[in-house]
């Protein structure tokens, strides 16, 4: 009957020098090594061993969906060789990944296979190759091309790189994923630095007067976020607040947020009055040049005066602001004019709105990630929830609300992944 166990093992048997050479080999190659050095050693010994002019090492293409896709890792040339370089022809590499077995060849323009791959127009007078084999499968080819003695590849060769390939591509696909694995922890590394360094353009702290109270919070759905907030103080009267929510999640969307916060810190930071539709223009014309168009941002921007509790702002595409009046009644700004977002369309003009605050009143800016909170079942947080909530605990303070709404939502999402950024800023008149 067949054998279905798959390829064997060559057996090392009571050769010597072969043993010793696999010895030499182990012994070379030590735990600590990158996947190019373990090749090159590889390469390096079997040259000499054998006798070859040329050595390859090729791992499978894991981007490819086909197993006859290799790439060239490592190439090493016996000293005193012509060091034309052999590429691995395709025909050659599918045939060695499917018959995962050893082939040598001492006659290639002859051979009824290796014929039609003409392989003596690169001057390829003989050729033995090997499947890198594990336990996962066959990960590579090794391959060695014209032997220096005239009489070809023998026997012992092909013994030899069979029992090669077998026992160094353990080796190899260890080194590989140790490689594979320091690369996702140095990544993880810069994502946990890039996480640290957005949140530095967050406010960590609200601001508290005899005359209002204003905190924020930004919980991002993933390591890197696009929602941002800001609180500024401009003078003993003036606070200068803005929510944002740029399109998309991860890396992209974070540059362009910190950018925005950037842009909008720099407008503030300018002597004299700041003019609220100045700074949108601005903002919106950086965001309309230097990201694709796919990238925007929604966003509302105001400044809010103390000492009459009024807000006057710009709203770019964002979610309609909500004021919860201290008798417990919702309402949304009549008149509110809502603009495109920011960086759609260059050189808009942009509307300026204003609500005033009575002693106790609440004004409530969010981004869609609130109301776009989803539970297991697939339902949506929504708006009349969140006004439902906030009718709820309009008797407690900015400070409260702030601490029961993440808890609130958490409840609502119960095992359901969250999928966006939750952003928020409530200014509380006294």
């Amino acid at each position: 009957m067949p054998n279905k166990k798959g390829p064997q093992t060559p057996s090392l048997g009571h050769d010597p020098e072969l043993i010793t050479a696999l010895y030499d080999i182990s012994t070379a190659i030590n735990a600590l090594m990158g996947v190019d050095d373990i090749a090159a050693i590889i390469i390096d010994h079997c040259l000499n061993r054998i006798g070859a002019e040329q050595g390859m090492v090729y791992l499978l293409d894991e981007t490819k969906d086909t197993s006859g896709n290799v790439k060239t890792f490592l190439r090493g040339f016996a000293e005193g060789s012509e060091q034309i370089p052999f590429h691995l022809n395709q025909s050659l590499a599918s045939l060695i990944l499917k018959n995962k077995s050893v082939i040598l060849c001492n006659h290639p323009q002859e051979d009824r296979i290796f014929k039609a791959m003409n392989l003596a127009q690169f001057g390829i007078r003989s050729i033995l190759s090997a499947p890198l084999i594990t336990r996962h499968g066959i990960i590579g080819i090794i391959a060695l091309v014209n032997k220096r003695d005239e009489s070809g590849f023998t026997d012992s060769d092909k013994r030899f790189l069979g029992i090669v390939g077998t026992q160094v591509a353990r080796v190899i696909e260890s080194a590989n994923s140790y490689e594979q694995e320091k690369k996702y922890l140095a990544i993880q590394e810069e994502l946990n630095v890039a996480h640290k360094i957005q949140k530095y353009f967050l406010p960590t702290q609200g601001l508290q007067n005899e005359k209002c109270y204003i905190t924020g919070l930004n919980i991002p759905a993933m390591d890197l976020g696009g929602d941002f907030f800001d609180i500024v103080k401009m003078s003993d009267t003036s606070v200068f607040v803005s929510l944002g929510d740029v399109m998309g999640k991860g890396i992209p969307a974070a540059l362009i947020m910190s950018n925005a916060m950037a842009v909008l810190r720099s407008q503030l930071s300018r002597a004299g009055k700041f003019f609220l539709a100045e700074i949108a223009d601005s903002l919106n014309n950086l965001v309309h040049k230097f990201t694709p168009p796919e990238q925007f941002i929604t966003t509302i921007f105001g400044e809010y005066i103390c000492s009459n509790s009024s807000f006057s702002f710009v709203n770019a595409g964002h979610p309609p602001l909500i004021i919860i009046r201290s008798n417990g009644t919702i309402e949304s700004p009549s008149g509110d004019i809502n603009d495109l977002a920011i960086g759609i369309l260059p050189d808009l003009q942009f509307s300026i709105n204003k609500v005033t605050l009575k002693s106790g009143d609440i004004l409530f800016l969010y981004t869609d990630g609130v109301t776009e909170c989803f539970n297991d079942k697939g339902e949506e947080f929504g708006e009349e929830r969140l006004k439902a909530f906030l009718k709820y605990n309009h008797t407690n303070s900015a400070e409260e609300i702030s601490r029961l709404l993440p808890e609130e939502l958490d409840r609502f999402r119960g095992n359901r992944e969250r999928s966006d950024d939750i952003t928020f800023v409530i200014i509380q008149a006294k």
